[in-house]
């Protein structure tokens, strides 16, 4: 993860809406300048590549990027977003976010089928999701995708694998964990750090490693401390 005094560990910007940057007043042009700019450029790419709900908050890294329609990447009310968002341009790639929602600094979440993220789930810095391989697996399909992205040789790109990916709610992807195609995760769930998700993940387990395998069932620990008198509240 790169050092960046951006960063949510040392200044810790975020921003609210702000309007249009030819709203902004002069005496916040003086003062803020530089924060203004990069809040106004952030909030852009998201007005104009996504619809939002309310309450929003945006990171200075933040970024959203779109090949369709804006309602292809949907946030929902009080989402808090620090990484990147895009619909690529292969495929009808949709990015469907949940209310209260935490996406941290230097993730990326990238559809080019769709990926679904429930209410109040988690998702720590530097975590990758994909729902697709992103290049050919095949070499000379892979090669010729290459040339199509450099100019080289006239598109369009090469069709890729890609399979939706859900996310349930109240799940905690841990800082640097990769989520590949196809995956569902449940309900509570908890991935640990710099685990990569191939298969499923039932809800109320944690899972760590890679390939990312079952090493705690929540549910159980859950009922166990029930019993004894230990449960929550």
């Amino acid at each position: 993860m790169p050092v960046n005094p951006s960063h949510a560990y040392a200044r810790g910007r975020i921003f609210r809406d702000r309007g249009p940057s030819f709203g902004f007043s002069i005496v916040r042009r003086l003062f803020d300048w530089f924060e203004d700019q990069q809040a106004a450029l952030v909030w852009e790419s998201f007005r104009k590549h996504s619809s939002m709900g309310n309450d929003c908050y945006l990171g200075p890294n933040a970024w959203c990027t779109n090949y369709g329609k804006r309602e292809d990447i949907t946030l929902g009310n009080q989402v808090y977003c620090r990484g990147i968002l895009r619909c690529g341009t292969r495929g009808a790639g949709r990015i469907l976010i949940g209310d209260e929602v935490y996406i941290g600094d230097d993730s990326i979440i990238s559809s080019e089928s769709r990926v679904e993220i429930g209410l109040r789930t988690m998702i720590s810095h530097g975590v990758h999701i994909f729902d697709t391989t992103g290049h050919p697996v095949d070499a000379a399909m892979r090669e010729q995708d290459w040339l199509v992205v450099r100019g080289k040789m006239p598109g369009p790109r090469p069709v890729v694998d890609s399979s939706p990916v859900h996310i349930g709610r109240r799940v905690w992807l841990g800082f640097n964990c990769v989520v590949m195609r196809g995956v569902t995760i449940g309900d509570n769930a908890v991935v640990a750090a710099c685990s990569v998700v191939v298969d499923d993940v039932p809800p109320d387990t944690v899972v760590a490693g890679n390939p990312a395998r079952i090493v705690k069932r929540l549910s159980e620990d859950m009922a166990a401390a029930a019993d004894e008198g230990k449960g929550p509240g």
